[in-house]
């Protein structure tokens, strides 16, 4: 197993990219456009995965389309798939690939996202790369919060979170539901939970709130990452939402504190307990 280790991060990027065998050439193609901030692992088997996903929390999978569904490529990333469901794997074809062969493949190990090795690789995989961030980052937060969240607001809330990385209306999280705005209000208020606006807000600032844990990140990092419009639009809302300043909220523990005053207004709004403990011990590796 070898490693390429470098100090920081980009923050819209996994931490690490697993590598799986594959040419030189569409190696150094893939990896080409990638920060040197991002920390690259090659691996030769499932051995050597384990070894990286038990201490890695930001992984992200990088392999080629196995020529056939004999490869022992393919039985690996059947294995990843079962032991590691939230790891992203994004997988590279060859340019002549059809589609319909590829989905064939694919089907086996559910990979994440397919990419075509076009002239424009190396935008590709960064692109994929972002958007793996984004979801690896989202499954941590709804681990974490899943777990004190009243059965009547998970799907909404869940729905919110998938949303999060851009500014959404209620109007936008209905439809996303399949509901109209005013039905969804009306759930809301039947079932004492805060209005979808709100819920929207707490949903934009978990996420917030877990990146700014990460002392490397700056506010206008984090701001510009979950599109809003300056670092002072992030500010506001955490003001609003927590009376607390950005200084103050990091000195505490963002995404704890943000998690606890979220509980805390579902209490006032329901009789729903605020588990601080539970969120607290939950494992936030990805397996």
């Amino acid at each position: 197993m070898v490693s390429r280790s470098l100090p920081s991060r980009v923050p819209s990027l996994p931490a690490c990219v697993v590598c799986w065998p594959m040419p030189q050439s569409l190696l150094s193609r893939s990896l080409s456009a990638l920060p040197r901030s991002v920390r690259v692992e090659h691996i030769r088997d499932l051995d050597d995965v384990r070894a990286i996903l038990s201490c890695e929390r930001e992984a992200c999978m990088l392999a080629p389309l196995p020529d056939d569904g004999r490869s022992l490529v393919v039985d690996d990333l059947v294995q990843v798939r079962q032991l590691y469901p939230r790891v992203p794997i994004l997988v590279i074809a060859s340019a002549g690939e059809s589609a319909y062969q590829a989905a064939w493949r694919l089907g086996r190990f559910a990979a994440t996202e397919l990419i075509t090795a076009a002239p424009d690789l190396p935008d590709r995989i960064v692109a994929a790369l972002r958007r793996a961030h984004e979801q690896i980052t989202l499954a941590q937060v709804w681990v974490q919060v899943r777990v004190a969240l009243p059965i009547s607001l998970e799907m909404i809330f869940r729905s919110a979170l998938r949303q999060a990385y851009s500014p959404v209306a209620a109007t936008t999280l209905a439809e996303s539901l399949r509901m109209s705005d005013r039905g969804l209000r009306k759930y809301c208020a039947r079932h004492s939970i805060p209005n979808p606006q709100t819920i929207v807000g707490w949903a934009r600032l978990l996420i917030a709130g877990f990146y700014l844990d990460d002392k490397g990140r700056s506010l206008k990092s984090v701001a510009e990452l979950l599109g809003f419009s300056s670092p002072d639009a992030l500010r506001k809302l955490i003001l609003r939402y927590t009376d607390l300043s950005v200084s103050d909220l990091r000195r505490r523990g963002a995404f704890l504190t943000v998690a606890d005053l979220f509980f805390a207004s579902l209490v006032r709004s329901s009789d729903v307990c605020t588990r601080r403990s539970e969120i607290h011990s939950q494992d936030f590796l990805v397996d």
